[in-house]
């Protein structure tokens, strides 16, 4: 297994000493469990943090994390498998849940995004050339950072993709560091594929067709197996297990709009970036009330949400006057496609800024 090249930090510590130096804990491994369940172990505190399948999960509350994904802590999780048997029986059992609840939802999740960032694999043509667009995405970021490289010799020399996903991202951002990318989620489900697919050959995912219905599709790394290494923490962005101002590429995708305060998380995100560093950002700024409160949308009667980002990354919003980038690329209208299942595809446009900290 590849060590991580950053320190984590336990944001149990970090949040009972505030943000200062003398708060900081880092983690230290624990390998001594047989089989692959590790731990990380915080040395202030003594909170005990599991590794599951190579996924460091560092939560903020783990109490609530093992409560909320319990499913997929399991070492014998089947939301992704080696094989088509497998994967075939987890879409039985996804099948019997009831409609409408939160484990069928997070159930058929990571096969919808599973599609949209992989999408080349799909075996329904149909569905596969509505998902195409996508790929223009992953050239497009990949275009932006060869015209703009990230400042060398950092401390991590890591990428960090926030919000990452199954992680199709991280296969554009690894080859720009020694390091690779690092890939963090709230979802220990989708690194869970994530690091599966990493690993290079193929994997199956049930997926949802229609109502209850699943079938197991296959993915494939789309990366050569001698590429920049990937690493993956499950955490949350609103208190990240990491040190500040570590990384020379910061990227969220999908995510400002999915928080409940998306300035505090914009302000979270700056504190990862180095100085010299890029942040990419880019979202459809589709504001969900159950989500977001109206009160914290970004858009509003006389600007639009991309307006506002674009304020606060020159310091020129209130909250965030300590935010200092230069605004290199953007492209407003981005075409992004989501299916829900097989007979229903999602069409976004994503705002996306590749902006650079000033020193």
């Amino acid at each position: 297994m590849i060590p991580l090249p950053v320190n984590l930090v336990c944001p149990r510590c970090r949040r009972e000493g505030g943000h200062s130096r003398s708060s900081i804990v880092f983690l230290e491994p624990d390998d001594s469990v047989a089989g692959d369940r590790h731990n990380d172990i915080c040395p202030g505190c003594g909170s005990i943090y599991p590794r599951v399948e190579g996924v460091h999960c560092v939560p903020p509350d783990l109490e609530a994390f093992r409560q909320a994904q319990a499913d997929v802590l399991d070492q014998g999780w089947k939301g992704s498998g080696a094989t088509r048997e497998i994967a075939a029986g987890a879409c039985s059992d996804f099948g019997r849940l009831a409609p409408g609840s939160d484990a069928f939802r997070e159930a058929f999740l990571p096969g919808s995004y599973a599609a949209a960032h992989f999408p080349e694999g799909i075996e329904f043509e149909a569905l596969r050339s509505e998902l195409a667009c996508n790929l223009e995405w992953f050239a497009l970021i990949r275009k932006w950072l060869e015209a703009h490289q990230p400042p060398a010799g950092s401390t991590v020399e890591c990428a960090l993709d926030v919000g990452c996903g199954p992680g199709r991202l991280l296969h554009v951002l690894a080859p720009f560091q020694p390091n690779g990318c690092l890939g963090f989620d709230l979802r220990l489900s989708m690194l869970r594929m994530g690091r599966r697919l990493a690993g290079g050959g193929e994997i199956f995912v049930p997926f949802r067709v229609e109502g209850s219905r699943f079938i197991p599709l296959r993915f494939s790394n789309p990366m050569p197996r001698d590429s920049a290494p990937f690493h993956f923490v499950q955490g949350d962005i609103v208190s990240p297990p990491f040190e500040a101002e570590v990384f020379p590429i910061v990227s969220a995708v999908s995510l400002l709009d999915t928080v409940s305060d998306p300035l505090f998380v914009l302000g979270q995100l700056d504190a990862l970036v180095c100085r010299g560093g890029l942040l990419l950002l880019a979202a459809p700024y589709h504001w969900e009330p159950g989500v977001t409160s109206p009160e914290s949308w970004l858009s509003t009667a006389d600007r639009s949400a991309g307006e506002i980002i674009r304020l606060a990354l020159s310091g020129r919003h209130p909250c965030l006057p300590h935010l200092d980038y230069e605004l290199l690329e953007e492209e407003p209208l981005m075409p992004w496609a989501l299916p829900s299942h097989g007979r229903l595809v999602h069409r976004f446009f994503l705002d996306a800024i590749l902006a650079r900290k000033r020193n």
